[in-house]
């Protein structure tokens, strides 16, 4: 979504940290960028494509099989084609994690969970599932999590943003708070917390 602002941003997962072991490493490489664009993102469109991960690091490929296999029952069930690949991250840790990215015509959201010792491979899967079909209940351009970290970026871009989000959160309030403290960023929130919303951000002219 940055990148839909102008920024160029790769990012590489060396390393997959585990809690308790940790010792995840990630390569970012950011090619710098004179201004940030600013984002209409009223409506999401058709969903383009649906797509996922299922990862698991120093465990038998057959959890991340299981994870899979469940979310594509899932999906499939109501309708949906995901292209899922199994990944086994490299890690001095143990652990699995399940991701679905969701491209639409006009944005892309985020669904994720982590297993847990105790947690079957199913239920990991249904987790992630069951907040996309969620989101897909919803008219919201912007998934819950993707909607406070965009805050910052949109209080410096060059213009107007607007964007509606799946769920106004907590998060989202306190960023906004916290760009606020640094920036005369006019910001209008349209909702109520736990409902879905509408945001208007309107950078100062003069951010510096």
């Amino acid at each position: 979504m940055v990148e839909k602002m102008g920024s160029q941003i790769e990012l590489e997962i060396d390393k997959w940290g585990w809690y308790p072991k940790g010792g995840g490493e990630v390569t970012c490489t950011i090619k710098p960028t004179a201004k940030f664009s600013a984002l209409d993102l009223a409506e999401r469109g058709k969903l383009v494509k649906l797509s996922g991960i299922s990862a698991v690091s120093n465990l038998p490929d057959s959890i991340g099989e299981r994870q899979r296999n469940q979310a594509e029952k899932v999906l499939k069930g109501k309708g949906f084609s995901p292209d899922i690949r199994l990944l086994q991250g490299p890690s001095i840790g143990q652990g699995t994690f399940f991701f679905l990215k969701a491209e639409f015509e006009n944005s892309v959201a985020g669904f994720g969970a982590l297993g847990e010792r105790g947690k079957r491979a199913e239920k990991v899967a249904e987790e992630a599932c069951d907040e996309f079909l969620q989101f897909m209940q919803t008219e919201g351009a912007v998934d819950l999590h993707l909607g406070d970290q965009l805050i910052p970026y949109l209080a410096l871009a060059d213009g107007k943003s607007t964007f509606t989000v799946s769920k106004i959160t907590k998060h989202l309030l306190t960023n906004i708070w916290v760009v606020r403290q640094f920036l005369p960023t006019e910001i209008s929130v349209e909702g109520d917390e736990g409902a879905q919303g509408k945001l208007v951000i309107i950078p100062s002219q003069n951010p510096s």
